[in-house]
């Protein structure tokens, strides 16, 4: 399942089976719904809807009319994940290629205008791989310059946009990595798994900074990895100095 607010706020997006539907956040009146999986995103000036749809494909809409704008064709198999450029001029994709004996799991980046596929980014997996190690979360950068991938092999990597070149695996997860996320200003990266443990590292060194990790009754526990404090928020959010 998937949701995200539009830009200005005053939209819902969400997605569920092979749909997805346009909400007003403020009355929660149903606008309209877009053909595609529940896999999308807003556009950063909110006037468009990328979405991903079955079995390889992504289509582009637009938000007031509803129209279909340009189909975009270059996964092999299924997209699972989407996410635009600052600029909105671009957008990248995970999914899978290849066929049911050989698949590989690969990002893929778009010319949001043109529908020109430009790179494929591979490193995630070598060829034949079972489907839970594949990409699940993409993100681009704050600048626009580099995309973020979070993966079932219990990775996230980091990419050079203009080059496809792989910057640095980040590694200690030790399940699915299936959120990632760039800091505002794109000097940190945060990752989350579904063993409910989130990551913060150092994006310039790929160095972990801190470990979010809940305990029972919404208990969040915090530790940097140089020990300088403990941080925990349950009733009360507490700072305990080493």
């Amino acid at each position: 399942d998937f949701v995200a607010f539009s830009p200005d706020g005053r939209r819902v997006l969400s997605g569920k089976g092979f749909s997805l539907d346009l909400w007003d956040a403020a009355t929660g009146q149903h606008i309209r719904t877009f053909t595609g999986r529940s896999v999308g995103a807003f556009s950063p000036d909110g006037r468009r809807v990328l979405s991903g749809t079955s079995p390889k494909s992504l289509k582009l809409w637009d938000v007031e009319t509803g129209q279909l704008i340009r189909t975009f064709m270059g996964h092999s198999r299924g997209v699972v994940a989407v996410a635009f450029s600052p600029d909105g001029r671009r957008f990248i994709s995970a999914g899978w290629d290849g066929n049911i004996w050989i698949m590989e799991s690969t990002i893929k980046l778009w010319d949001t205008e043109t529908g020109r596929l430009i790179r494929t980014f591979s490193g995630h997996s070598d060829g034949v791989i079972a489907v839970a190690d594949g990409v699940i979360a993409v993100a681009f950068s704050p600048d626009g310059r580099r995309a973020l991938s979070g993966s079932g092999d219990e990775t996230l990597k980091l990419w050079d946009v203009e080059t496809g070149r792989l910057i640095r695996t980040f590694t200690g997860h030790s399940f699915v990595v299936n959120s990632v996320a760039f800091s505002p200003d794109g000097q940190r990266v945060l990752s989350g798994s579904p063993l409910e443990t989130m990551r913060l590292w150092d994006a310039a060194t790929g160095a972990e900074i801190a470990t979010f990790a809940r305990f029972s009754d919404g208990e969040w526990i915090v530790r940097t990895q140089d020990g300088s404090y403990n941080a925990s928020s349950g009733g009360r959010a507490r700072l305990d100095p080493k």
